[in-house]
């Protein structure tokens, strides 16, 4: 009994963060990517639009009676309203064989097209929508009908984000296991088993946040021009994919100057990586300015009721009036919507109307704080300066958020930032709870710190599994 005991306590010391995250996110997710009901995902009907717009190499959206979106094979309109719109609105709607019938059943002629509105998802830039385009793209040349091209472009869009978060949690010098719990909780792994654009953002998020710390804490790494080609690549990504997420890069303040070679060097790769962002950050918001310089009145840009009207300019306009005013609006509004954000930051699914229990919510929270302390120490000691600049990178990330979101989602004026939603600070979780991180290393056994993970995990995903069955089936 002690030898099996022994053995136990041996093989849960031993488990590898990067290998166990990488079972349990294929395994999962791919149970995701079909649990999960057709465009059942926040925007998923526009993301399935855009990303087929892409997969045909029309990148730049149409303008057609004032509105963005662009020509698309007429059979995807019964596919979102059997599957969007009818299930959405109907709360107690169950999904029966005869709907996946319905699906799998549905032809799709390319030759009969239409112009379909994309409002929001026109504006996003192709890049967030590659990895589901390619995996779209290849169901077409397959003649699929649009079912399947949807299932082919989740699992397309899930392995992207697998990659990306797996080299994460490789390259990270501390506190490995902090990474894999933020990847795997019921939000993260829901959108990253769809056709989200967000789901690319945040793998590369998680990406060079991993690639900052390792050169900043491991004095074992070194940092060559390979390395700093590859971080203005996962920069210029991000500011590609969502601009927002741009100020993830100041964690790169915190490199030693040392690790450059000279101060020569340090100052030209601060330059160079300037000038590309920078490069990245206008080319976003002249294509997104030139789009909607042609739609007038702006107003009109989503077309339905209970939708804010939105008008950038006048939007800017009040808040550089006063940014004492907008800044305390934003405090306000975060206050307003705490609730939603620490739901929704841990898991809301579907269209953010099914729910876990309350009590899951504090134990997610309680124990992603618990592994951030007592997770391995960094291989050097994190210092104020460090965590200084880790609050700055997160600040400025909320900051652009706030003031994106009220440009675009927002009617003119209006006192509050109403679309505050917890998902959209996946991407700086990691940053958010390496604040945490203690430079001592606290003796709780390993074995029991990774069985507790473990445990965790499951229970996250049979609580998952719970809800969206109870929910749809």
């Amino acid at each position: 009994m002690k030898y099996l005991a022994a053995i136990h306590f041996s093989w849960f010391k031993h488990i590898n963060p990067a290998k166990f995250f990488l079972v349990l996110s294929i395994s999962w997710g791919a149970v995701l990517v079909f649990l999960t009901p057709p465009l059942q995902v926040p925007d998923e009907p526009r993301h399935f639009l855009r990303a087929y717009q892409v997969s045909t190499l029309h990148f730049n959206p149409e303008i057609n009676n004032n509105r963005l979106g662009g020509t698309l094979p007429t059979d995807f309109l019964p596919f979102i309203q059997h599957y969007g719109a009818f299930i959405r609105n109907n709360g107690q709607k169950k999904l029966s064989k005869e709907d996946y019938a319905f699906g799998l059943n549905q032809t799709l002629n390319l030759h009969q097209q239409a112009f379909i509105p994309l409002p929001n998802t026109a504006l996003y830039a192709p890049v967030a929508y590659l990895p589901q385009a390619i995996g779209m793209a290849i169901g077409t040349q397959l003649n699929t009908p649009p079912l399947v091209l949807l299932y082919l472009g989740r699992l397309f869009n899930l392995f992207a984000w697998i990659i990306l978060v797996y080299w994460s949690i490789r390259l990270l010098p501390f506190n490995q296991w902090l990474f894999v719990l933020l990847a795997l909780l019921p939000m993260s792994i829901f959108q990253a088993a769809s056709l989200s654009a967000d789901t690319p953002t945040n793998g590369l998020s998680f990406l060079l946040t991993s690639v900052c710390l390792r050169y900043s804490f491991d004095d074992q790494a070194q940092l060559h021009r390979q390395q700093i080609f590859w971080i203005a690549v996962l920069a210029v990504l991000i500011t590609l994919c969502k601009n927002v997420y741009t100020p993830i890069l100041c964690l790169g303040f915190m490199i030693p100057k040392e690790k450059f070679g000279s101060n020569k060097n340090y100052l030209l790769t601060l330059i160079l990586l300037g000038c590309l962002v920078t490069a990245g950050l206008a080319y976003s918001a002249y294509n997104v300015k030139g789009l909607l310089n042609q739609i007038h009145p702006i107003e009109t840009l989503y077309g339905k009721e209970g939708v804010p009207k939105i008008n950038p300019d006048k939007q800017l306009d009040l808040i550089m009036s006063d940014i004492p005013a907008f800044l305390s609006m934003v405090v306000q509004s975060f206050d307003t919507y705490k609730k939603t954000i620490y739901q929704t930051f841990i898991g809301r699914l579907a269209w953010l109307d099914v729910f876990f229990n309350n009590w899951y919510y504090h134990l997610a929270w309680g124990f992603l704080c618990f592994v951030a302390v007592t997770g391995s120490a960094p291989p050097k000691k994190i210092s104020m300066a460090h965590r200084g600049t880790m609050l700055i990178s997160c600040l400025a990330v909320l900051l652009a958020f706030s003031v994106t979101m009220y440009l675009s989602w927002a009617d003119v004026g209006e006192k509050t930032i109403s679309n505050m939603q917890g998902r959209y600070f996946i991407p700086i979780g990691p940053i958010l709870f390496s604040l945490l991180a203690n430079n001592i290393q606290w003796k709780i056994p390993q074995w029991c710190l990774n069985t507790l993970i473990l445990l965790f995990v499951l229970l996250s995903m049979t609580l998952t599994f719970q809800v969206m069955y109870l929910r749809f089936f």
